[in-house]
């Protein structure tokens, strides 16, 4: 998520873990490969439109246009959750094949969240309790192939601290 925000033109994610890359006879080397020349410098061009905080959230919560997922158990959504958020776990995104957990195809993906009602003509943002599992179901919806997707990093810590309403 971190090259993705800083605007990394080229951010590939690994599906598979790495032993199970060596099993399936993928290249692995520890050669590092220089070309001639001075080495490329990359600079941060940050993406804003990945990530939300409290305040985009707030102007957003009434909008018909955007969906605010909590990427959370069902037990801590009942308990607290962001007012007019809808739960989608981080955990229902996910499947196994050949005993290991990765995330569920694009097309699996695309019925679950058709099934749940979020259309992809909508922004959804993302949360959970402080932004590792909401960073996971952002992946999820980029996988399932929407276009609009946010982030709120603070998640409920965040905005519970700035005193923001809780449901």
């Amino acid at each position: 998520m971190d090259f993705m925000y800083h605007g990394h033109p080229n951010v590939i994610l690994l599906d598979i873990g790495f032993i199970e890359w060596q099993r399936a006879g993928y290249p692995v080397t520890r050669e590092v490969i220089l070309e001639a020349g001075p080495p490329p410098i990359f600079k941060s061009k940050i993406n804003q439109t990945i990530r939300a905080d409290a305040d985009y959230i707030r102007t957003k919560q009434a909008d018909s246009n955007v969906i605010i997922i909590d990427a959370r158990t069902p037990q801590e959504h009942f308990a607290a959750r962001i007012p007019n958020s809808i739960l989608d776990s981080w955990e229902e995104g996910l499947g196994f094949s050949q005993g290991r957990v990765m995330i569920r195809s694009k097309a699996e993906l695309e019925t679950h969240f058709k099934e749940k009602g979020i259309a992809k003509d909508k922004e959804i943002i993302c949360y959970c309790h402080v932004g590792i599992r909401a960073s996971h179901k952002y992946l999820q919806f980029k996988q399932a192939g929407y276009d609009r997707v946010r982030v709120y990093d603070g998640s409920i810590v965040d905005w519970a601290e700035r005193r923001n309403p809780l449901r």
